[in-house]
């Protein structure tokens, strides 16, 4: 079944168009995005970052990060809190993860993330109580964080590419 017919424009990644519209009715590009992960027509992409406390470059944390377009923030575990040193607490927020279930999250900042290929950028780190998987836990980079950037999936490559255009639509 034709899913995507165009999934990067020339600016590598501004428009994407969803084409079956008995299983993806139009949708914006991120809620698209987040379709295609949903429905599994896509793999797993994991970016190489470092988060640092943005006012203390002296706690960091180096990890490999799942890129969840259904996600808005960068999500870590509360486990690694203490690892980014003092941080803002901005909010205490209610959040609903992709097994559906609600659990409260804490919504910090600000800290540095930085991704292979891409700007540094001053983000908020969503904290949640986390359950490891063999042992290790998997941090998030939600769409807020990679819109600022400016990194697009790549579905076709199942990679982040660059976008050469910044969004204020």
């Amino acid at each position: 079944a034709r899913v995507v017919r165009r999934m990067l424009a020339r600016n590598a990644g501004a428009t994407l168009a969803a084409t079956d519209a008995r299983r993806c009715p139009s949708l914006d590009r991120r809620a698209a995005l987040h379709w295609l992960v949903r429905e599994g027509s896509m793999g797993r992409i994991n970016v190489e970052t470092t988060i640092e406390n943005g006012t203390d470059a002296a706690f960091s944390i180096r990890c490999d990060a799942l890129v969840d377009t259904g996600a808005a923030y960068l999500t870590l575990p509360n486990a690694w809190r203490d690892r980014l040193g003092e941080l803002t607490r901005l909010a205490t927020v209610d959040v609903q993860v992709a097994n559906q279930t609600v659990v409260s999250g804490e919504i910090c900042g600000p800290v540095l993330l930085r991704m292979e290929r891409f700007r540094p950028v001053l983000a908020e780190v969503l904290f949640i109580d986390m359950n490891p998987t063999d042992g290790r836990y998997e941090p998030l980079i939600g769409y807020i964080p990679l819109e600022q950037a400016q990194a697009v999936v790549d579905l076709v490559g199942h990679r982040l590419v660059k976008v050469n255009l910044v969004d204020l639509k």
